[in-house]
Order: C-alpha cells, then structure tokens, then sequence
C-alpha cells in the first residue's frame, strides 16, 4: 500500500497573506489634491438635543402634575368633574410624554 505524492490534502496550513492596513495619509488627513473641498468633508454629526424639547418635556411634566393635583383637589370643577376618572389617565399621558421626551435629551 504505498501512498500516492498527489494525494495532498486540499487545505493548507501556511498562514495567508496579512489584511493591508492603512497607510497614514488616507485615515485621519486629506490629500493635498483634493483642495479642501467642501464636498469631500464628512458632514459633521450633531449630538445634542434640539431647543424646544427641554421645554416641552419640564411642561409636560409640570401639566401632568397639575392635572392629577386639581382632579384630587376639586374633583367637582366643571370640566375635570364630567371627565371622572379619565382625569387620571390624561395626568400620566402627560408623564408618559414627559419620560419619553427624556429619552431623547443629551
């Protein structure tokens, strides 16, 4: 039973070629040929939240308060009365509002 030479196994155990790493012109500086143009910039990210969403999520919170307070405090009041217990569910619809205003604030 002699062994055939061309009977070699299809895989191979020498490493492959290393990945090519980027050189230090092409990462982190722009090329002189490319003259600073606008349209090659990245945009730049924004991080920070937009104006009006501390305000109307401090507001949300505050009418959510004031709501539940004035149901509890005259629960006879003209419009607050007629709505009954419903009152209370709109006083955490606001807090609900507020919380999930806050998940967006940076």
């Amino acid at each position: 039973m002699a062994v055939d030479p061309d009977d070699t196994p299809t895989t191979s155990k020498t490493p492959s070629a290393p990945k090519a790493t980027p050189s230090s012109n092409a990462a982190g500086s722009r090329k002189k040929s490319d003259g600073g143009s606008r349209a090659s910039r990245p945009k730049p990210v924004r991080l920070d939240s937009p104006r009006w969403l501390l305000p109307v999520m401090i507001a949300c919170f505050i009418i959510g308060l004031v709501w539940i307070v004035a149901y509890y405090v005259a629960p006879d009041a003209p419009v607050i009365g007629s709505i009954g217990w419903w009152n209370v569910l709109i006083g955490f619809g606001f807090f609900t509002a507020g919380f999930f205003l806050s998940t967006k604030w940076k």
